[in-house]
């Protein structure tokens, strides 16, 4: 929120700058303010410029709303009321962050994909009603997280999974590889994917930390494979013309090794990262690799 505010990159990435309402619902307001002051301090803004991150802490007001609520039998939406605070207030936001989402439940259930798609809902009007993006806060399921794929890591309904355009997940990697070190892979409906990477926790802030191996998650089962998906790309033409997929499946099984199964685990990995792309050609499907 504050980059997008202050027009400054996050982990790296150019952002489009613009004013930012933060919508919290689990700090005090104390807590919150502090906790805003020393991450600001941090990012190297000294002076924060009025209109440009406004915060709205609604600890206390949930639950003046849940009493209410109970007193007068007619149930209080908070969505309703974000947005009547926001169209009273006639201010323009960009991004409206929500945090954390569990706060937003009310009666729902998190794991009933019906009571998911109908809070996305109502995320999705506040966006259309206030033309601002929004940014949930969510958290994972219990467990080893290293055995799932990362959409699935998320607690919940698989709703959680598909409703959201862009989804950031941030995965503790292995203790070697440093303490509070974490894998952050995005899933992107709109735009061009984006490779894994890895962050580390330099108190306020997280960091992207290009060092680290953002594969390397803590508990991953087994021993680390001696090839991995770069070995299989290296297979392909580097001209750009590209290779069948049964040519390029027993070409990695005679050239490293790879069994039938394991190839296509390495082949998905390509394609979700975007590092490789698929086309018909003729009769063939063609894979080749992309220039990133």
């Amino acid at each position: 929120g504050l980059s997008v505010a202050y027009g400054i990159p996050f982990w790296e990435h150019e952002i489009e700058q613009g004013r930012v309402l933060y919508v919290d619902m689990e700090l005090d307001e104390e807590d919150l303010q502090y906790r805003a002051n020393w991450i600001m301090r941090a990012m190297g803004i000294e002076r924060p410029i009025p209109g440009k991150f406004d915060v709205l802490p609604l600890r206390k007001q949930l639950n003046q709303w849940r009493r209410k609520s109970r007193s007068t039998g007619r149930k209080i939406d908070p969505f309703d009321e974000i947005t009547k605070i926001i169209t009273k207030s006639r201010n323009k936001y960009a991004l409206i962050v929500l945090d954390p989402l569990y706060k937003f439940l009310g009666d729902r259930n998190e794991n009933d994909a019906g009571d998911m798609a109908d809070l996305f809902a109502d995320i999705d009007l506040l966006s259309t009603d206030t033309g601002a993006g929004i940014v949930l806060g969510v958290h994972f399921s219990k467990g080893n997280q290293a055995l799932k794929e990362a959409i699935d890591r998320i607690s919940g309904s698989g709703v959680f999974a598909r409703d959201p355009d862009s989804i950031l997940t941030m995965t503790p990697l292995d203790e070697k590889q440093g303490e509070f070190t974490y894998q952050v892979e995005v899933r992107l409906r709109k735009f061009k994917p984006l490779r894994k990477f890895a962050v580390r926790w330099e108190e306020p802030l997280m960091v992207r930390d290009d060092t680290l191996d953002p594969d390397d998650l803590k508990g991953k089962a087994g021993r680390k494979a001696e090839y991995s998906s770069n070995d299989l790309k290296s297979l392909l033409p580097g001209d750009g013309s590209g290779m069948k997929r049964d040519d390029w499946k027993s070409l990695a099984a005679e050239k490293i090794g790879i069994k039938p199964t394991r190839f296509s685990d390495l082949v998905n990995e390509l394609l979700q990262n975007g590092e490789i792309e698929k086309k018909q050609v003729g009769r063939y499907v063609m894979y080749s690799v992309v220039n990133l």
